[in-house]
């Protein structure tokens, strides 16, 4: 049974596996990705952070914030009496922004030198990747990450802002980051994330969805959607990516074809016995 000979009759009917969710698509150009595939977290960003300390050591005689609070510029989030005036004085918020970090209680000395609070605009949030050395020449300033967050979590695009000029020694891998757009909030510091890297897209003429192929004979294989039937079409393969496969040869564009679910239709062929020409 030759590939060059074979002439694609091999068919089952469609109505033996309408109930199998088989996804019909129809063969086209499509723009494959080749990616580098990162993982990191999401961090507050610190251009948008600002760390409040007393301007003058003394006992804190109010706390009017805690964490997670949002609060506004201006807005007071501590009263500490000072040491040298005996006076009251308000310590304020610098910016808009919600208290991720608060180091003060009713009643205790501060001394002016560390931050009591830290508040942060979340509203939007950097993504810190760790890159491993194979993948460092191919990353740029201006690329565009993906953002997946996990089950739950709508994906989100962002451009690489940052590329570390040094590397960390313990684990030989360079910071890359990403400012993230975060009007939701859902982008929570402290969540890990992953970052999909577009370094190339190529247009090809004729693609399927990945979730096509099936080997049949020692051949890759698509099955082609016939009227009421399924048949066989050995293809040659190009180039791929996480979704698409580019069709060099055995498949013409706008040929429909089972996207997902073909593995039932490869049973089903097997199990029929199905007829062939030479």
């Amino acid at each position: 049974w030759e590939y060059e000979n074979y002439e694609g009759r091999v068919a089952i009917p469609a109505e033996s596996v309408k109930q199998a969710a088989i996804g019909i698509e129809t063969a086209g150009p499509a723009k494959l990705n080749t990616k580098v595939e990162l993982s990191g977290k999401i961090r507050p960003n610190e251009e948008e952070t600002a760390h409040v300390m007393p301007r003058y050591a003394g006992v804190v005689k109010a706390v009017k914030k805690k964490l997670g609070d949002p609060v506004t510029r201006g807005e007071v989030l501590a009263v500490v009496e000072s040491n040298d005036s005996l006076q009251p004085y308000d310590i304020k918020s610098e910016i808009d922004g919600t208290i991720i970090m608060k180091n003060v209680t009713l009643g205790e000395f501060v001394s002016g030198q560390e931050a009591i609070f830290t508040v942060a605009n979340l509203g939007t949030v950097w993504a810190d990747f760790n890159v491993y050395r194979q993948d460092f020449p191919l990353l740029r300033i201006g690329q565009t990450v993906l953002l997946d967050g996990g089950p739950g979590m709508e994906k989100s695009e962002a451009t690489i802002s940052y590329i570390s000029p040094f590397g960390a020694e313990n684990s030989q891998t360079m910071l890359a980051r990403a400012v993230v757009a975060n009007p939701t909030g859902e982008w929570r510091p402290g969540i890990f994330v992953r970052g999909d890297v577009i370094i190339d897209a190529k247009e090809v003429p004729v693609a399927v969805k990945a979730s096509a192929l099936q080997t049949f004979r020692d051949w890759d294989v698509v099955f082609l959607n016939v009227g009421d039937l399924f048949e066989v079409a050995p293809v040659e393969l190009g180039r791929r990516d996480a979704e698409w496969v580019e069709i060099k040869s055995g498949l013409k564009p706008g040929a429909r074809y089972a996207a997902q679910n073909s593995y039932i239709i490869k049973a089903d062929i097997g199990k029929s016995g199905a007829s062939h020409d030479h």
